[in-house]
């Protein structure tokens, strides 16, 4: 159910992906790091 609605948000869901996976890198952790104190976090499948 909650993936039949995420898949009108799939382009969108996508680009945030590829931002968290980014974000993960050791550079850009610390460049967030210091202009915020969020962290990124990658999506989980449901089941």
């Amino acid at each position: 159910m909650l993936s039949a609605y995420l898949d009108d948000y799939q382009a969108l869901t996508g680009k945030v992906q590829a931002l968290m996976r980014r974000l993960t890198k050791i550079m850009a952790r610390a460049a967030l790091r210091g202009a915020t104190s969020l962290s990124q976090v990658l999506r989980n499948e449901t089941r």
